[in-house]
């Protein structure tokens, strides 16, 4: 199924399948978040849940992942790995 989104307005009410095609989720995983508290906010029509477009993409838009401040990677830096120049050798101390 491909969703024609070139008819849609921001007003248009989505199955939950087609809001899971739009985010590449399955309906499973959007039926979960929704119930969770998670997911876009889903509409209760009779027994059925519907999604406008537009809290699909004001959603969407509060999901952003920020890029980390230089003051965060400051803080923060990348240790090495075990298998690193700082691992230290097989008796376990480092050798000065």
């Amino acid at each position: 199924m491909s969703l024609d989104t070139t008819a849609l307005t921001e007003d248009s009410l989505l199955t939950t399948e087609e809001v899971a095609e739009l985010l590449r989720l399955s309906p499973g995983r959007l039926r979960n978040l929704r119930c969770q508290g998670r997911g876009p906010v889903g509409y209760r029509i009779g027994r059925s849940v519907r999604y406008s477009l537009k809290s699909v993409r004001l959603w969407v838009a509060a999901q952003a992942d920020p890029a980390p401040s230089t003051e965060s990677i400051a803080a923060n830096p990348v240790r090495s790995t075990a298998l690193g120049p700082s691992a230290p050798p097989e008796g376990g101390r480092h050798e000065d």
